[in-house]
């Protein structure tokens, strides 16, 4: 018994031993600073912004690829921040560096998209009957590569004739977008759910859209619509309402029919 476990015990330091002499040899490190550099000049180069480095973070991994740095920057003057995420690309000759890294994908473009698709979603709660109503939406590109750490659109989307309407938009791109809407308590019902289903279902593909409807005192909405009306919808807070209903539309596949 005692040979046993003598023997295991040589075979995990012998496992150990190797894997860390290999992890050791195929470790290429990843200069932060330059992958800021790169986020920098990619986001003042496509938005024509004069943007700024808040903050950057190397994404380390234990075993597999190399990892990826978050850089978050700002416009100069504001205080909202964006994320970027920044790829290696190219080893070094060596090995031990990377010569050049790419940007994979950038939260900033979330807000230029949501400006264009925000009004024809409230177009659309209009046409099913709800007169009062105040609005949020939060837009993204589906991850459909699994892609570790993507965030917001990729860097290759760019905003033009064929998606900066909402149907273009989901004809030719995959999209999550978050549609939040509040009422006052006389203008909820939940039949408003297969009102605005019957309109989106048919222009989405491979598409996911979450909608949810909240409704609120008269005096609490009133106090929520002037803030969003100064301030934007981002600066109300949140707040538990009398009633919600929350659904999603989606295209129906195998799984979810």
């Amino acid at each position: 018994m005692k040979k046993i476990k003598k023997s295991m015990l040589l075979l995990i330091v012998f496992v150990t031993v190797i894997i860390s002499s290999t992890s050791c040899k195929k470790k290429v490190y990843i200069d932060v600073d330059k992958c800021a550099e790169v986020a920098l000049e990619y986001m003042k180069t496509k938005y024509n912004e004069d943007f700024e480095v808040a903050y950057k973070y190397e994404v380390r991994r234990v075993f597999g690829s190399a990892g990826y740095v978050e850089v978050d920057v700002r416009i100069k003057g504001k205080e909202k921040e964006y994320r970027v995420i920044v790829y290696p690309d190219e080893k070094e000759e060596n090995d031990k560096t990377y010569a050049s890294y790419k940007v994979i994908s950038d939260e900033y473009m979330c807000n230029l998209v949501k400006d264009k698709i925000k009004v024809e979603l409230d177009n659309v709660v209009k046409e099913v009957g709800m007169n009062r109503f105040i609005s949020g939406v939060y837009v993204r590109e589906r991850n459909k590569e699994k892609i570790e750490g993507f965030f917001g659109f990729s860097s290759a989307f760019y905003i033009e004739n064929e998606n900066d309407t909402l149907d273009g938009l989901l004809r030719n791109e995959n999209v999550y977008i978050t549609y939040r809407i509040e009422v006052p308590e006389s203008e909820f019902s939940k039949d408003y759910e297969k009102s605005i289903i019957e309109i989106l279902k048919p222009k989405i593909s491979d598409d996911i859209i979450s909608i949810s409807i909240e409704s609120y005192p008269e005096e609490t909405y009133l106090e929520r619509e002037k803030i969003y009306k100064e301030k934007g919808y981002e600066e109300i807070g949140g707040l538990i309402g009398t009633d919600k209903i929350d659904f999603f539309i989606e295209e129906e596949t195998n799984e979810s029919k």
